[in-house]
């Protein structure tokens, strides 16, 4: 059972065997407990705060990205590639 302390400017996850004192922590702790394999895909949205903990740890796991209309460009797409602004 996770325990979650909340205080003015951050948040502390406390675990039976482990304590995430940031969310970018608890995030990486996750990821890690999912024990990803080759045969997974994780899709990554909104990558601000999640994005670093998962691409340290997503280990044989397939990752995609979603490009929201915002940030896509027809004209900075080509066969291999779509660069975002």
């Amino acid at each position: 059972m996770m325990k979650l302390l909340m205080e003015k400017d951050h948040s502390i996850f406390k675990f039976p065997n482990r304590i995430c004192y940031s969310y970018e922590e608890f995030v990486e702790y996750f990821i890690q407990s999912l024990q990803l394999t080759e045969s997974d895909v994780v899709i990554i949205d909104r990558a601000t705060t999640v994005g670093a903990p998962i691409l340290r740890n997503h280990g044989k796991a397939k990752l995609m990205t979603v490009v929201h209309a915002e940030h896509y460009s027809a004209d900075k797409m080509d066969d291999h590639y779509i660069f975002m602004e």
